[in-house]
């Protein structure tokens, strides 16, 4: 079924089952012990029939040498049939009438179809589609991930491929079924329906991959990292714990990793991609034909040399189940519907990247991120930052992923499988092409837009279908400007994106962002807009952004930006209600509170000042939320604000559009924590202005009372 025939071949339909493989030998008394190989005058001519490898085979015309042998398979046996040459070539790439209808005779004795001419499509009843479906269904959660890596893995240094060969191989050969079919998974719920592809590399540790997902399903996991992570040790135990308790649904967010949701026994487990075992007996050796010390004249390829301690290669995943591998093209293979998972997966593509970007060297990576050109989300996590080779070439301008052509594949069928959708006619401008919008790609995770800048229009339309763009340039500490990395009005090239993420967090000689506003103001359809400063010290005026007539959502993080002057000028313009939040520590300013009121359709907002230990007035702070009759949400952070007094808190008081907050569907968040300039009773957190109002005027009560009696 899972053979690729000639094009230049008849073309015969069927409904009986296709010859899935054949051994072709010469009719005679000595027979090699090699399937699919002509013994000619003491040589071996290779004659496959397996996916994508039809290869010539001469036959002399010797009397004895005129017939052939065929072998084909029929359920769990073995069939022959002898059939006698009439030309001195056996070529199924040309198409050979002669044996060709001799052959049909015999298979149609078997109820089996010929595979000869173009490929005929499927067997009756097999549905690559339903493949994609059931694989798309092997998703697991994050609690299932983090359970498994604290039970199973524990060392941050192993790898992906040594928790595929070590753990889920082993553990799931009784079955011979996917890890997400275990035990082990079947005792935390089994399947689900995942909602995010994650493309990752197996030479990393996977303990990476775990780190990326987390970071992915959680977005405060970056700068909580450190509570869980030391060196290569990480407390699955501690985050699941906490996640329990404060955030629950995180733990239930879904994803697809291809080293469990792919049955293994039947894709890899004792295969060698160079010699490519095909029996029972060669699948469950623990070496392979590939032998390295084999002084034998065969040079390695005889009958048995390879089995002798020490000769042949040992094999990376090694299995005692012996199963036959699906090979690419076959119905019922998944390694090849990974394209068609893909495409399942509503959330889109998480790409796990590794400090080394070792992934981006990886075909079938590279491949995955290409589906962004038809318009698939796509999104980087890079948990465990940069490393230095990468940034060298960052900041020298050069891509940081190799030539599609020039990646790694374990297997060459899958490289040229993937070169194949890329470039159908191998045309070298198709492969330039697709180079250029994956660095791009790359380059703008990273929060670097030069190439942007230069590409040409052909591509500014794959471009433009991206909707959802995270930029991570928290690696960039040495910049001083936003416009080293080539932010400016490239970022307006692409006029499909409705939600767009800065991250410039800790980035120490950072100093001026006036090009992160004029980067975002062509983009007219954006809807959410987060950039995060925090802790760039030498930062001393904040963004101005706007006007965005779609813009929906703003959030802004400025915390530990000590030298701040200016915190931003926002003025996103539009008509419809506007969610933003707004986080600092450190500094306040009239010029902030002017600019929040002039965002009247400002429906939800969300203020920090934790920290501010100057701030003493929030007389400002009051009169700017007085003018926001749209408001309806309400969070204001003042911990640890140490000069804040009653009176403060009078005038904010009077500045809090009750109106809106006190309705059923407004809600206010105050929290006044460690703030001890006011009463203790004041010191807390409060949940409606309601609440806040009523024990604010007790508190004023009981001043006025203290008051009355003589107190100071």
């Amino acid at each position: 079924s899972g053979i690729q025939r000639s094009s230049m071949g008849p073309r015969r339909s069927s409904s009986r089952p296709i010859i899935e493989r054949l051994k072709v030998r010469p009719d005679a008394a000595s027979w090699d012990s090699k399937p699919g190989a002509v013994r000619v005058g003491g040589r071996v001519k290779v004659f496959s029939c397996t996916a994508n490898s039809w290869v010539r085979a001469e036959v002399v015309a010797i009397p004895d040498l005129s017939k052939i042998r065929v072998e084909y398979p029929v359920g769990a046996d073995w069939r022959a049939n002898t059939l006698r040459l009439k030309s001195k070539w056996v070529d199924l790439a040309a198409g050979n009438p002669d044996f060709e209808e001799e052959l049909g005779a015999i298979c149609s004795l078997d109820g089996l179809a010929p595979a000869w001419g173009e490929p005929q499509g499927l067997p009756a009843g097999a549905d690559p589609r339903a493949v994609a479906e059931r694989l798309a269904d092997n998703g697991l959660t994050v609690r299932q991930l983090l359970e498994f890596y604290g039970a199973k893995v524990g060392s941050g240094s192993v790898t992906t491929s040594s928790v595929v060969s070590d753990i889920i191989i082993p553990e799931t050969a009784a079955k011979k079924s996917s890890y997400m079919d275990s035990d082990f998974m079947a005792a935390l719920g089994g399947p689900r329906r995942a909602r995010k592809l994650v493309s990752h590399a197996w030479k990393a540790p996977f303990l990476n991959t775990v780190l990326n997902v987390v970071s992915d399903a959680w977005g405060r996991f970056a700068e909580r990292r450190g509570q869980y992570v030391s060196a290569s040790h990480f407390s699955a135990a501690g985050l699941l714990q906490d996640l329990e308790e404060a955030q629950p649904d995180i733990l239930e967010r879904t994803y697809w990793l291809c080293c469990f949701a792919v049955n293994e026994h039947r894709s890899i487990c004792g295969d060698c991609w160079t010699c490519r075992p095909s029996s029972r007996t060669e699948l469950l050796l623990e070496r392979c034909r590939c032998s390295h010390r084999c002084t034998c004249e065969h040079s390695g390829r005889c009958g048995d040399c390879f089995t002798k301690p020490g000769l042949g290669k040992r094999k990376f995943n090694h299995c005692t189940c012996g199963t036959p591998k699906w090979q690419t093209g076959d119905p019922e293979c998944e390694i090849d519907k990974f394209p068609d998972v893909l495409k399942l997966m509503e959330g889109g593509l998480v790409v796990s990247l590794d400090p080394e970007l070792s992934a981006l060297r990886r075909v079938w990576v590279i491949a995955e991120i290409g589906e962004a050109m038809r318009g698939q989300p796509v999104r980087f996590q890079l948990a465990s930052g940069l490393a230095e080779r990468p940034m060298a070439l960052l900041r020298r301008g050069e891509p940081v992923a190799p030539p599609v052509t020039q990646c790694e594949a374990t297997s060459v069928s899958d490289r040229q499988m993937i070169l194949g959708r890329i470039a159908p006619t191998g045309a070298q401008d198709a492969f330039d092409e697709f180079d250029v919008f994956v660095s791009c790609m790359v380059e703008l995770s990273l929060g670097v837009c030069h190439r942007l800048a230069r590409v040409g229009s052909d591509l500014v339309s794959a471009l433009g279908r991206l909707q959802r763009l995270d930029m991570d340039a928290s690696w960039a500490g040495h910049v001083r400007s936003a416009d080293e990395l080539g932010f400016g009005d490239s970022l307006g090239r692409l006029q499909g994106l409705e939600s767009l993420s800065i991250d410039f967090k800790g980035c120490d000689h950072l100093a001026d962002v006036t090009s992160l506003g004029r980067a975002v103001s062509g983009l007219r359809k954006l809807q959410s807009l987060t950039i995060d400063l925090s802790h760039c010290p030498r930062l001393t005026d904040g963004p101005r952004i706007g006007p965005l007539p779609a813009l929906r959502r703003l959030a802004l993080d400025l915390r530990g930006c000590e030298r701040l002057a200016t915190a931003a000028e926002l003025a996103p313009g539009g008509e419809e209600s506007l969610d933003i939040s707004l986080e600092f520590s450190g500094q306040y300013s009239p010029e902030l509170c002017r600019s929040i009121a002039a965002l009247p359709a400002c429906a939800r907002l969300v203020l920090s000042f934790e920290r501010c230990r100057g701030l003493s007035s929030l007389t400002e702070l009051g009169g700017a939320l007085k003018r926001l009759s749209k408001l309806r949400g309400l969070t204001l952070n003042l911990r640890g604000c140490g000069r804040l007094t009653l009176a403060s808190l009078e005038e904010l008081a009077d500045g809090l559009p009750r109106g809106g907050l006190d309705r059923g569907d407004g809600v206010a968040v105050l929290y006044l924590e460690k703030c001890d300039g006011v009463p203790e009773e004041l010191r807390r957190n409060f949940w409606s202005a309601e609440h806040f109002h009523r024990t604010l005027r007790v508190a004023l009560g009981a001043l006025a009372e203290w008051g009355a009696d003589g107190g100071a």
